[in-house]
């Protein structure tokens, strides 16, 4: 076995596409299956083992054979030589000997090889669809989308991994030579003496609550008392100095709100569209848990009809309260003026569902899309943006000779203010 080195599971909800499917994977690759067979009323399970290319080109297979009956599958890649008796159920223990047994349940048999081959854990995240683009009437595209990075912190492999303090620090200072803005929630300002900020936005003043009520703080608690017991907590060295102290409890501030039941917040984006040398050097440091993930900024192609094309930004809360009915996640970015506004709905798309497992070390054992992001819809507007750059030059040129000549015999005007001629 120990050319076979990965391992792949597929779980179907109709045992005649199982069959199927069965079919189909032995003879895309060169796969040893370990176990074919009805495991529950209407479930069939396949597990196979192979070289990971053989493994994988097995999956798609698989995925595109069973089609709607997969219900959940699974790629574990450099998987433990002892996994595989265990899938194929040949383990023997050793006979005369008093042994102890542990038991997991899990709900679907690929989530159970998970749990079987290494401490791991499963994470899901949203993914933003790109928003459409603006044209005028020509075609040209007067607004569209680029590819970003973000530099996300995944709180599992974070925190497996040792002095989480000292790992932060390093990822914090280098943002800061680097000029990376990162952003925290924290309500707390950052200079002594401590005192609450001002935070109209009601879903994190919310979230706030639920993180004193998680620690078992009184709501009511001080700034300095709470920056007090969030330092011994955390267990910040006490040579440490005062901004960085600040920084570090405002970071993992953020992190511990994505531990608390009922929050729902997804992993940390400590810094979004990073440029590619900089992201390089942040990634050099090698901290588990920095990953980098891919987004979308928007881009505006043109200087000329901004006041029809609008813009986009963050939800306020009213705002958040009626898109949050329409399945957008809380740092959606919505149109709030212009065309970017009036046709959201048309835009904006449908996000997606991306589940990721890794191990404690920060490998990624399985990573797939339960729903795929659908890409918002263009909109073609009756504007021709080369004759909307001239009126507005025209305008222009207008204006400033207003300015600098005024109105008619007596040059009337040239001392309005605000374009009150």
């Amino acid at each position: 076995m120990s050319a076979n080195v990965s391992a792949g599971t597929v779980e179907l909800t109709s045992v005649a596409a199982g069959y199927e499917v069965l079919d189909a994977l032995i003879k895309a690759a060169d796969v040893v299956v370990l176990q074919a067979r009805h495991v529950c009323s209407g479930k069939f399970f396949i597990v196979y083992s192979g070289k990971i290319a053989d493994v994988e080109t097995a999956m798609q297979t698989a995925r595109k054979v069973g089609g709607e009956f997969v219900e959940d599958y699974l790629t574990v890649a450099n998987a433990h030589p002892g996994l595989f008796p265990a899938m194929a159920q040949t383990v023997a223990l050793p006979p005369g000997k008093l042994m102890s047994l542990g038991v997991v349940e899990t709900k679907t048999a690929s989530s159970a090889l998970v749990a079987a081959d290494a401490d791991s854990m499963t994470y899901q995240s949203t993914v933003e669809a790109a928003r459409g683009n603006i044209l005028d009437r020509n075609g040209n595209v007067l607004v569209s989308n680029r590819a970003s990075y973000n530099l996300v912190i995944v709180n599992f492999v974070f925190f497996n991994a040792p002095d989480p303090n000292g790992n932060l620090l390093k990822v914090l200072d280098l943002c800061d030579e680097l000029g990376i803005q990162y952003e925290s929630h924290f309500p707390v300002t950052p200079d002594r003496p401590y005192e609450y900020t001002d935070d109209n936005n009601s879903a994190w003043q919310e979230n706030f609550r639920k993180f004193l009520a998680d620690r078992g703080y009184d709501l009511d608690i001080s700034a300095p008392t709470l920056m007090k017991r969030l330092r011994s907590e955390y267990k910040i060295p006490d040579d440490w100095k005062q901004a960085d102290v600040y920084r570090i409890i405002a970071v993992r501030y953020e992190l511990e709100l994505r531990s608390i039941e009922g929050i729902g917040l997804e992993n940390y984006t400590l810094a979004e569209d990073v440029d590619a040398e900089s992201l390089a050097a942040v990634m050099e440091l090698a901290v588990p848990g920095v990953v980098v993930e891919n987004g979308t900024v928007r881009e505006y192609n043109t200087t000329h009809a901004a006041h029809i094309l609008g813009y986009i930004a963050a939800m306020d809360p009213d705002e958040y309260a009626e898109y949050k009915q329409q399945g957008y996640a809380m740092n959606a970015l919505v149109g709030k003026s212009g065309v970017e506004k009036a046709f959201e709905s048309y835009l904006h798309g449908s996000s997606g569902l991306k589940k990721t497992t890794v191990s404690s070390t920060g490998e990624i054992l399985n990573r797939y899309y339960v729903t795929e992001p659908v890409p918002g819809n263009n909109v073609e507007l009756s504007i021709d943006i080369s004759l909307q750059a001239v009126a507005e030059q025209s305008l222009e040129k207008v204006i400033l000779d207003l300015r600098e000549n005024g109105v008619g015999r007596n040059k009337e005007g040239k001392d309005a203010r605000g374009g009150a001629v």
